[in-house]
């Protein structure tokens, strides 16, 4: 996989998506993690952190699950299809709490990073190399509804991000 270089996340651009969506780890920073909290990843699952996925991968079409920050009122293991909501990591002086440690997605420019369709799937196919560590978590991937699929429409083209 080619890495970007980390960058600074202080410009209100950058800020604005802590507030609305949450970055995907890489499987390599699972050891920071874990490191960090004192706690193995399956204790975090469903606190502060949570377990995304990419609908459909390179993998035959099955789903890809991605480890990463939960958001706030997320109370479970999943995030959910619409997945907006702001960082639990994020906080009150408009900082990181995990800089450090946060997210491969978050190390360089939001605008940057969301204009370019690709590295999401990219960090996807990273994670369907290691899907075994999910094992113990019994996460299933629910199928949309038709209901979810309109929600996520109305959001994505209020938010721009559709």
């Amino acid at each position: 996989m080619n890495k970007r270089p980390d960058t600074s996340c202080k410009c209100d651009v950058c800020r604005s998506w802590c507030d609305r969506r949450v970055g995907w780890f890489l499987p390599e920073q699972i050891g920071e993690i874990e490191k960090h909290f004192k706690k193995p990843i399956a204790k975090l699952i469903g606190n502060i952190l949570a377990v995304d996925y990419w609908v459909g991968g390179k993998d035959g079409g099955k789903d890809i699950l991605v480890l990463c920050p939960n958001f706030v009122g997320n109370d479970g293991k999943l995030i959910p299809f619409s997945p907006y909501g702001r960082c639990v990591f994020y906080n009150e002086r408009k900082e990181c709490d995990i800089y450090e440690i946060r997210p491969y997605e978050c190390r360089w420019p939001t605008h940057d990073f969301h204009g370019e369709e690709n590295d999401h799937e990219i960090v996807a196919h990273e994670w369907s190399r290691v899907q075994n560590i999910f094992d113990e978590l019994e996460i299933e991937v629910p199928e949309a509804s038709l209901f979810d699929v309109l929600n996520f429409m109305k959001d994505g083209l209020i938010s721009g991000d559709v």
